[in-house]
């Protein structure tokens, strides 16, 4: 049987060029994370109470059955930091609620989440983005 090739050297094998992870991007995948879920924690309390507002006490109930209609899988809480954004953009309880301006930044950094979590191939500009992203969306949040 042929002999399997050595690994890199271990200080080589977070470099890109030696096949390990860009330790970069992942640093910046997850600092969009955090900018994302610290936005997400702003959001859910006000949320909630719009949700309940709307939809009765059984929110979620009525939402996840939306999103499974939609073909989306049902959220648990607005914990979960892309649900809880993904509510906002989308469901007919933000309407007339939140700006057309805070709906769409809400969806803007789901993606952003989205590509943090699964692709981790972010870069400083994504990450500025974010940023900017979530204080227009925190600008934008009605206050009850």
């Amino acid at each position: 049987p042929a002999a399997r090739p050595a690994p890199p050297p271990r200080a080589a094998a977070g470099r890109p060029e030696a096949g390990g992870p860009d330790t970069r991007a992942v640093t910046i995948a997850r600092q969009v994370e955090a900018v994302v879920e610290d936005t997400a924690r702003k959001v859910a309390p006000l949320l909630e109470r719009r949700l309940v507002a709307y939809h009765g006490p059984d929110w979620l109930t009525v939402v996840n059955r939306r999103r499974r209609e939609a073909g989306h899988k049902p959220g648990r809480r607005l914990r979960d930091f892309r649900f809880c954004l993904a509510v906002l953009g989308h469901d007919p309880a933000t309407q007339g609620w939140a700006n057309r301006d805070c709906r769409r930044a809400a969806l803007d950094l789901n993606r952003l989440a989205f590509d943090a979590v699964h692709r981790g191939t972010l870069t400083v500009p994504d990450l500025e983005r974010a940023r900017k992203t979530a204080a227009r969306l925190l600008a934008n949040l009605p206050a009850g």
